[in-house]
């Protein structure tokens, strides 16, 4: 019985499906409490704001929520005070175009920051490695028959992870062949209103590439 290390390799794209949105207001005054309640009274307004687009307050986390006295190594003077909230939403760029030109046109000291994801990101993962032991499987298969062999199992593999996701070779089919699911992409477009950004309602996000990478030490007959 011989062993062989072949490595294998799955890359696609995908289309993000939901925005992860995160708003940040944050205010400088020389007084700590004009600090605390300029930013109080934006994010109130902000959320308010929010809620006439249907983000309902009860979908949205408050975090980072401070104030700062001036540090005296530092050139900046006055008092900082920041409050930040994130929602997701779908890829609906009407939608998030809004929300864009709602924080644009009425809220000085807020920030718009939104990242694109794949609510299905384990089970593409999961389908990304089955497809990258198939590749490895492959390689084997024509190595083992280039010497009149065969593949009969597998003594170790290990993935080059940059995800925090564990499978175990061991429990898959060796002959296993899975085709990942294509994402399907849902639209919620508002067609009978209109943004104040109509040409940016047509664009769509950048697709997100996903691979992985796994090494297999194969077991020949």
């Amino acid at each position: 019985m011989g062993k062989v290390l072949v490595n294998g390799f799955a890359e696609q794209d995908y289309e993000p499906d939901y925005g992860k949105v995160t708003l940040t207001v944050e205010s400088v005054n020389d007084s700590v409490t004009e600090a605390v309640t300029t930013t109080a009274e934006e994010f109130e307004r902000l959320v308010a704001g929010l809620s006439d687009l249907g983000i309902k307050a009860e979908s949205i986390t408050v975090f980072n929520d401070r104030s700062d006295k001036p540090n005296k190594w530092e050139k900046a003077s006055g008092y900082s005070a920041c409050k930040s909230l994130r929602f997701h939403v779908p890829v609906d760029m009407v939608l998030i175009n809004r929300i864009h030109d709602l924080v644009a046109s009425d809220f000085e000291n807020t920030i718009f920051k939104i990242d694109f994801d794949l609510s299905r990101q384990n089970q593409i993962i999961r389908d990304l490695k089955v497809l990258a032991i198939q590749d490895s499987r492959r390689g084997a298969d024509l190595l083992a028959e280039t010497i009149g062999s065969r593949i009969i199992g597998i003594e170790a593999a290990k993935f080059d992870d940059e995800y925090d996701m564990d499978m175990d070779i061991a429990d898959l089919d060796l002959s296993i062949i899975v085709e990942p699911g294509k994402e399907t992409v849902h639209y919620c477009r508002r067609s009978d209103e209109k943004s104040s950004t109509p040409f940016t309602d047509k664009l769509k996000p950048a697709k997100i590439n996903m691979s992985a990478n796994v090494s297999i030490v194969w077991l020949l007959e």
